[in-house]
């Protein structure tokens, strides 16, 4: 999952260049309290009212598993990746990609 991907499930999100904030889900948050950025390895996330990420995770309907990145899958024996189309946001950041394989 992208900071992208989950900004789009919450409330009072606003962009400070590659970091976001946003009103965490967990507590009734009216100053944006919630930060989270990408990272190497996934989706970075704080609550800086103290909130634990399974709280902040559960109204969301996401696991801690699903902050990290997911690789692609291997493709079918017999299959080849013939195209990849990447999908970006408005500042061109990558949201995700479209694998597409031959035969189909």
């Amino acid at each position: 999952m992208t900071a992208a991907e989950i900004a789009i499930r919450l409330e009072g999100v606003k962009r400070h260049g590659s970091q976001f904030s946003a009103r965490c889900p967990a507590h009734e948050d009216t100053n944006p309290s919630l930060s989270f950025a990408d990272g190497d390895k996934g989706l970075v996330l704080k609550c800086h009212a103290g909130c634990e990420i399974e709280a902040v995770l559960k109204p969301l309907k996401l696991r801690p598993a699903d902050l990290f990145h997911q690789a692609s899958p291997a493709p079918a024996p017999g299959r080849r990746l013939v195209a990849t189309y990447p999908y970006r946001d408005e500042t061109g950041a990558l949201l995700f990609e479209v694998l597409r394989y031959e035969p189909g």
